[in-house]
Parts: structure tokens; C-alpha cells; sequence
């Protein structure tokens, strides 16, 4: 992309920049509230969703790592940086296509990657400048926030171009939000804005249910910013394994029936038994399997969780330490 291209492109963002900018400057009311409770409120949150829609749509990319594998991710700051999902990225440096939601194409770097936390930087190449956002600040977000995710699901599409979808946080551990936000493949390293139009988290585990979609919190590009810039990579990719292979229906709907199950394992060392009943996870009932993998899809090696189990109409609690294949 030709210089002119790519500050024609710039002023354009910085123009719209101006213009939204009392449009996510301010909280509004609706956003304090558990839920909507009029159409001023719905329309409170349209504006307000237009406004973060415009102010980071521009700065959301396509990453196109060749081979056929693409993701997204999201520019920040004024150096070119991008924030994504180290299992897009793999490796570093190497040198990627990166396109803007108006086609144009740009090259960039891979650099740092945690893969263990899932977190990944690349450099974009050139001269720039570029549209950006900026990175909130760590430990801002909490449960039941409002959130913006944007991403290519699917790949690159011109006629398309960015995705946003709308939803709230659900749940927040150390590095991991949850979120109800509708993601699919492509998605993998786009940015979960909060409603100032700032940057909370990175896409990172999608899951079979919508309710299981997890996200890199903000937090962890900030505690290791300078490892990832230096092109650092450490850790694994996480496979958390419980060791319950099968559960079937309760037949009385107080949960759901371990039917099968590895042995050695998370499960069988936490003292779970075929035909136990699982009721609980945490502090959440649980009434089926989709319940059950909706928790679990949560959970990442070495985490410790709470088991609320039926065995011979006997109630037992148990603490499960998840495992790692």
C-alpha cells in the first residue's frame, strides 16, 4: 500500500475519531442498570454501540497467516502494534498479510507469543500512519459489563468487512474473561472493546456454546508488554482435560450422570465415580450436558473447582483440579 493510500486511510479514521468522541466519552445511565428498562435505554446503547462500531472497526484487521489460516486482531497505539491470539500467529518472526476492513493489504511481523496465556504481538511493517485504539487499563472490566466484540469471522470479506456484536461479561478470572458475545472461526485474536471504545480483551478460546466464548484479558498483554515487543516466546498451548468422557440424563433432572470416564484422571482423583450425579459446578447448578460443558469450556489447566455430586442420594461436595492431556 502506496504511502497516500495509507494517510488517506489514516485521516479518514481520525476524522471519525473526532466526531464519536463525545459519543464514548461519557457513561450513560442504561449501562449501570441490569438491563434495558425503556426504548431510551435500547437506544442509549445503539448510539453508543454505533459510536465504538466507528471509533474501532478501522483498527481491526485480518490476519492472513498463508496455507489457508486467517484470524483478526487489533492495532494499537501510534508503532504499528497488533494485539491478537498467539495460536493465530504460531510463531515468531514471521512476516504476515495483514488487511484493513477497506482492503487494503499491509505486511507485518510476528513477534512475541505466550502460549500458554494465549496472548500474541505482531508489527505492522510500514511507514504508516495507521488507524488505532488504545488498551484499557488492567483489572477495569467486571461481571456484567457491557462489551463490543469485533472481528473477520470466516475469513477476510470485503463486502461484509468487520463484524460487531454486542453482549456481557460474564465471567472474570485473573486472565480469562467470559463472554456471551457470538463468536466464530476467524474470530481468534479480534479485540472485546468495553463501552468507552477501549480494548478489555482479545478473542482467544471460542466454544461450541455461545455462553463458552473466553477472551485474553487486557491485563496480560500490560504484565508482559515488554517480553512480547522483544519477540519472546514461552509456555504452552493449554489442553485442560477433566477425564469424563460420557454423561447421560438424570432421570429425576437433578443433573447429569457420569456414564464414562478416564481413569487416572482429574475426575477419578477427585473421587468421582460412575453413576454419580453432577449438580454443581462452582456456584452454578447444573440441570444438563450442555450446562456442564458450558462450565468446563471456562476452565484451564491447574485450575481448582468445586463439585456438587449425588451419589446413593448422599450430597457430596468435591474439589476437581483440572488436569492437562
Amino acid at each position: 500500500m502506496q504511502r497516500s493510500s495509507s494517510s488517506v486511510w489514516f485521516f479518514a479514521w481520525a476524522a471519525v475519531m473526532s466526531l464519536v468522541a463525545t459519543a464514548v466519552a461519557e457513561p450513560t445511565s442504561v449501562f449501570d442498570k441490569p438491563a434495558p428498562e425503556s426504548l431510551e435505554d435500547l437506544r442509549e446503547i445503539e448510539a453508543r454501540v454505533e459510536a465504538v462500531a466507528e471509533l474501532a472497526a478501522p483498527a481491526t484487521v485480518s490476519l492472513d497467516m498463508g496455507r489457508g489460516g486467517s484470524g483478526s486482531g487489533v492495532i494499537i497505539g501510534d508503532e504499528g502494534y497488533i494485539l491478537t491470539a498467539a495460536h493465530v500467529i504460531g510463531e515468531a518472526g514471521q512476516i504476515i498479510q495483514v488487511r484493513f476492513p477497506d482492503g487494503t493489504v499491509e505486511t507485518a511481523e510476528t513477534l512475541g507469543l505466550d502460549r500458554k496465556n494465549d496472548a500474541g504481538l505482531a508489527q505492522l511493517q510500514g511507514e504508516g500512519p495507521w488507524p488505532s485504539v488504545e488498551m484499557a487499563a488492567a483489572g477495569t472490566v467486571g461481571t456484567g459489563d457491557w462489551v463490543v466484540s469485533l472481528g473477520h469471522p470466516g475469513g477476510f470479506d470485503l463486502e461484509r468487512s468487520v463484524v460487531v456484536r454486542l453482549g456481557r461479561v460474564l465471567r472474570v478470572r485473573s486472565i480469562v474473561l467470559q463472554s456471551d458475545c457470538s463468536l466464530i472461526g476467524g474470530d481468534s485474536g479480534g479485540p472485546l472493546f468495553n463501552m468507552d471504545g477501549k480494548v478489555v480483551g482479545i478473542h482467544s478460546r471460542i466454544g461450541k456454546s455461545e455462553r463458552a466464548n473466553l477472551h485474553i484479558s487486557i491485563g496480560e498483554y500490560h504484565s508482559t508488554w515488554d517480553s512480547l515487543v522483544e519477540g519472546r516466546q514461552w509456555g504452552r498451548q493449554q489442553s485442560p482435560e477433566m477425564g469424563i468422557v460420557e454423561l447421560g440424563p438424570d432421570k429425576e433432572d437433578r443433573g447429569v450422570v457420569v456414564i464414562r470416564m478416564v481413569k487416572p484422571s482429574a475426575a477419578s482423583e477427585a473421587g468421582i465415580k460412575l453413576g454419580d450425579i453432577i449438580t454443581g459446578i462452582g456456584d452454578r447448578s447444573i440441570r444438563d450436558d450442555h450446562e456442564f460443558h458450558e462450565e468446563i469450556a471456562t476452565l484451564m489447566s491447574g485450575d481448582k473447582v468445586a463439585m456438587s455430586v449425588l451419589r446413593d442420594d448422599e450430597e457430596l461436595q468435591l474439589e476437581l483440579t483440572m488436569g492437562e492431556q
